[in-house]
């Protein structure tokens, strides 16, 4: 990533991208600060993120006020405002949105910390009035700038150029930095999969990493060479400490995980896991080693097809999931292996039953349409498993497929359509258990009727307009009458 520098009044200027035009109101609370002998600053990711031109989805901010100073402030002045993570240092202060009355936006502001005490999962913190001391704590150089209301740039450890040069780097000591909280091996693979060189890789050598570039710009030679030695150092101390993840709960290895996959972009992630395997980090992570089987690791390598289908076209508010999902089932062994994973992770059971549905279907042969009509599955995943089999299973027949991306499905089916029959037409069946396989089999004719709708007529698609309530209640009668004559 090329970067260049910038003077206080770009900077000044984007901080708009950063606060959502919220700078008035933001500069009105920094100026009550100042008044007060103190200051606010933005801090870590949303710097990062705004000086490589990104977009900053997370607003940070640190002052050099206690937790105790903050709140009194927001009290004096008449800004509400949540405790929301004291025990961090933390005060979430609601923002008045200009021109809309009664709406606010919340901003998480942090005291500046010192740790005190660490065992490499929490800290005990002690607040601070030194700026460089708190960026010091920080996990990596690009995390550890700050920037002024007023466009200045504070970069005590040279993150702006570790950012510029694709190098992710440890806040000074990277056994000392791992040490205070073994979870930073984890961040340092999901920071390096998203800001670091790592194209020219060569997973297959015998034994460590090696680079495989052919560099002939003596400026580049340099800035290649840097990236080698960083990279060393801190592979060799994550290496060296890869059994301190031991001591963090799962539940933060499982977020970390998701974190990785769901942020690292889609050609780089393959060849970062490969990364991680290479040097044991799985090993380290669960009750047992694990072992990803080669042939579907291999098939991974195939997941950018299936990641730009599920951000084009799953719901926004399942996308995030699915993906992490789709990677997990492309991964597994099997379904012990996935129960495995459940069970280590502590998954939740929406987040199992979305893999092992998304694993156990690639090779089944169930049409993608009866999973959605008889089994109820959401049409996100019957959109991500169709595109899942096209992509591994190309040569195969999957039958009659909604496609959301074709079919009037999209806007109009999502669910919606259910068997006319349900399991009231069934109450006067001999016994209650009776009702559940009845009403399977009737969806199962409700289904065959549905197939035989998709004709020329249709383009091949079902028609849901057509009523099949008569026909079904004609076979409600049959299936009712061979259930009283089992208990006759």
């Amino acid at each position: 990533m090329i970067l260049r520098n910038r003077n206080s009044t770009e900077l000044t200027s984007m901080l708009s991208l950063i606060v959502n035009n919220q700078q008035e109101e933001l500069n009105r609370l920094r100026m009550i600060f100042l008044g007060h002998g103190h200051d606010i600053r933005f801090v870590g990711g949303c710097v990062r993120d705004v000086l490589s031109y990104k977009d900053s989805k997370d607003v940070d901010m640190c002052t050099d006020a206690t937790p105790e100073q903050q709140i009194e402030i927001y009290k004096n002045y008449g800004y509400k405002y949540v405790a929301t993570g004291l025990k961090h240092g933390t005060v979430t202060v609601m923002i008045p949105i200009k021109d809309n009355e009664g709406k606010f936006e919340s901003y998480e502001i942090t005291s500046l910390r010192i740790d005190a005490e660490t065992d490499g999962r929490h800290a005990v913190v002690e607040y601070s009035r030194d700026w460089e001391l708190d960026l010091a704590r920080r996990d990596f150089t690009m995390n550890a700038m700050s920037l002024t209301f007023d466009g200045r740039l504070i970069d005590p450890f040279n993150g702006y150029d570790d950012l510029g040069n694709d190098i992710v780097r440890f806040v000074g000591d990277s056994e000392q930095r791992i040490k205070e909280d073994y979870l930073r091996i984890l961040r340092w693979f999901r920071f390096y999969g998203r800001f670091g060189e790592m194209h020219s890789f060569d997973l297959n050598a015998a034994n460590e990493v090696v680079f495989i570039r052919n560099i002939e710009d003596e400026e580049d030679k340099k800035i290649m060479n840097l990236q080698n030695k960083v990279f060393d150092s801190s592979y060799q101390a994550i290496k060296d400490n890869l059994s301190g993840l031991k001591n963090i709960s799962r539940e933060r290895i499982w977020d970390e995980l998701k974190k990785t996959i769901s942020q690292v972009q889609t050609n780089r992630l393959p060849l970062l896991f490969g990364l991680m395997i290479k040097i044991g980090v799985f090993d380290h992570v669960a009750d047992d080693p694990i072992v990803f089987d080669n042939t579907n690791f291999e098939n991974f390598k195939s997941f950018s097809y299936c990641r730009n289908y599920i951000t084009n076209y799953v719901k926004n508010d399942r996308k995030v999931d699915i993906l992490i999902a789709t990677v997990m089932a492309i991964l597994a062994r099997d379904e012990n292996q996935i129960s495995y994973f459940a069970k280590n992770w502590k998954w939740s059971n929406k987040e199992a039953q979305d893999v092992k549905f998304l694993h156990k279907h690639l090779t089944s042969n169930v049409e993608s349409a009866e999973l959605c009509l008889i089994h109820g599955c959401s049409v996100s995943m019957i959109a991500t498993l169709n595109e899942f089999r096209r992509i591994f299973r190309p040569n195969t027949s999957m039958g009659i497929i909604i496609d959301p991306t074709k079919d009037f499905i999209t806007t109009e089916f999502d669910n919606s359509v259910k068997c006319p029959v349900t399991g009231n037409d069934f109450n006067d069946l001999p016994e209650p258990t009776m009702i559940g396989p009845a009403l399977h089999s009737i969806k199962m004719k409700w289904y065959d009727l549905l197939k035989k709708t998709a004709g020329p007529t249709t383009g091949y698609r079902m028609d849901f307009t057509v009523d099949l309530r008569p026909q079904l209640m004609t076979e409600v009668e049959k299936i009712k009458a061979q259930y009283k004559a089992q208990v006759a």
